[in-house]
């Protein structure tokens, strides 16, 4: 694939990333970032052959102690959707045989693939989901996880200005991981549910995967 030049890598990559928030965070700082999802175009799906190859360029294109950030779709790992994917703590890899696990567990191996990836680039990782997420103990995951020798922060969205609670884990090999163990107080909770009431806003929030399908 050739050497990447050092001085024109990303200092960060943003895989599954949505509004791409940390994305445009890094750049505000003066950093050099990218940013991957299959909201921007289908060619940006992991969950094809081609989709895949570009996530690996990308990977290739952060340099060394930079950061890789992923947030995969936890719509298949979720506790909401056991009744679906059949996944549960002693089986996380659920029954294969449904559509919406086989996706997931796809698109969490080549996760792992690009995870390896970063750790043989000297690349640390940052892998989000929320707190009820089974992704963790999918055996590809574990070992992987062990590995790299990660580790796991839990922490609060709302702790970090975010219009919800919603508690999530990091998983990663970031020397700064700790710090963003933070949890919100009772007086930031209050006020939460105030602005979200003023706003309406609803608990959950959906989106289309490449095939055009909703999930949450």
């Amino acid at each position: 694939l050739g050497e990447v030049d050092q001085c024109q890598a990303s200092h960060f990559l943003e895989v599954f990333a949505g509004d791409h928030m940390l994305h445009s965070g890094v750049q505000l700082e003066g950093l050099q970032s990218r940013a991957l999802d299959v909201n921007y175009t289908r060619k940006m799906d992991l969950a094809t052959a081609f989709g895949f190859i570009l996530a690996v360029n990308f990977v290739r294109h952060v340099r060394q102690q930079g950061c890789a950030w992923f947030a995969l779709p936890c719509s298949s790992w979720v506790f909401l959707s056991q009744g679906s994917t059949k996944r549960h703590f002693l089986r996380p890899q659920g029954w294969n045989c449904f559509k919406s696990t086989a996706e997931g567990n796809r698109l969490a191996r080549r996760l792992a693939y690009l995870l390896e990836l970063c750790h043989k680039l000297k690349i640390f990782y940052i892998i989000e989901q929320p707190e009820s997420s089974l992704l963790f103990r999918y055996k590809p995951f574990w070992r992987l996880l062990k590995k790299h020798g990660a580790h796991r922060v839990k922490c609060s969205l709302g702790a970090f200005n975010a219009l919800t609670v919603k508690p999530v884990v990091f998983w990663g090999t970031a020397p700064f991981l700790k710090k963003l163990s933070r949890q919100v107080t009772s007086k930031q909770r209050s006020q939460l549910r105030r602005i979200r009431s003023f706003l309406k806003l609803d608990t959950a929030r959906v989106y289309r995967n490449g095939a055009g399908e909703t999930r949450c």
